[in-house]
């Protein structure tokens, strides 16, 4: 679903959806892939949103999508393992980092075994699988999972990209746990930098497209992020210059004010 990957769409996303789970329910049967596909988008899409509510629907949704997949895949493929990663960041919103780090941990294994160490995917689960630890208080085992997850980041997507920001502001939040508040505020002020060249709002809406497709190569991924920062100087320029106008506007306006009062 399109609308799933633009944040102000996300109601007509979940609504598109919720028809498509039960026109390939009623369709298709209860064990069909497609339906697997789209309980798992829609779950994708709930965990996107803010409520408990959301959260809760959102983890039943993509375990039925893994038990779909269980039967239609099977556990060795890159499908399942995406369950996997879901139903651990749905455990994660809902605040059970035990259950998480089990899932994230499944994740991790099957992406690294079917994709890789060196794949966005398996960056992604692991920099969770961090997160996750590190509310449990395993700091050694978080500080491990981020770091590694940085350096793929950084190899494929480069320094200036909202996934190598996420590294840098969670490794900072590692060293803060530690206590180690000097060595942990470079990381936190780089990551600040990054997303502020990047544009906050933007990088708040980071590549949560569905976890499940193929990135790019490095190269195809530099030129777009090239293409985007081009675009983003451009409407900054634009949008100071409309700025300029309006505030030559004011004054003159304010000039001519002046001078009626005095007449």
């Amino acid at each position: 679903c399109v609308y799933a990957r633009t944040p102000r769409r996300h109601d007509e996303a979940v609504q598109l959806l919720r028809k498509a789970v039960h026109v390939r329910e009623r369709r298709l049967g209860p064990d069909s892939a497609a339906l697997g596909d789209s309980l798992h988008e829609l779950g994708s899409v709930l965990l996107r949103r803010r409520s408990r509510k959301d959260h809760e629907a959102a983890l039943q949704h993509l375990s039925q999508a893994a038990q779909i997949r269980d039967r239609t895949v099977g556990k060795e493929s890159l499908k399942y393992a995406a369950s996997m990663h879901q139903v651990g960041q749905a455990h994660a919103h809902l605040g059970a980092w035990g259950e998480a780090k089990l899932y994230l941990q499944a994740a991790v294994a099957m992406r690294e075994q079917l994709a890789g160490k060196k794949c966005a995917q398996t960056a992604m689960s692991r920099f969770a699988l961090g997160v996750a630890t590190l509310n449990l208080g395993d700091i050694p085992l978080a500080m491990k999972c981020i770091k590694a997850s940085l350096a793929v980041r950084q190899e494929l997507f480069g320094e200036q990209h909202t996934h190598t920001a996420d590294c840098m502001h969670q490794l900072g939040m590692v060293l803060v746990k530690k206590g180690e508040l000097r060595a942990a505020l470079p990381h936190m002020q780089r990551a600040l930098d990054i997303r502020t060249k990047l544009n906050n709002d933007e990088a708040e809406a980071r590549q949560d497209d569905s976890d499940e497709e193929h990135h790019e190569p490095a190269q195809r991924t530099s030129a777009r992020d090239r293409r985007i920062r081009r675009n983003r100087r451009r409407r900054a320029r634009e949008m100071q210059e409309q700025r300029r106008e309006q505030s030559k506007a004011d004054e003159r306006a304010r000039a001519d004010q002046r001078r009626e009062d005095r007449h």
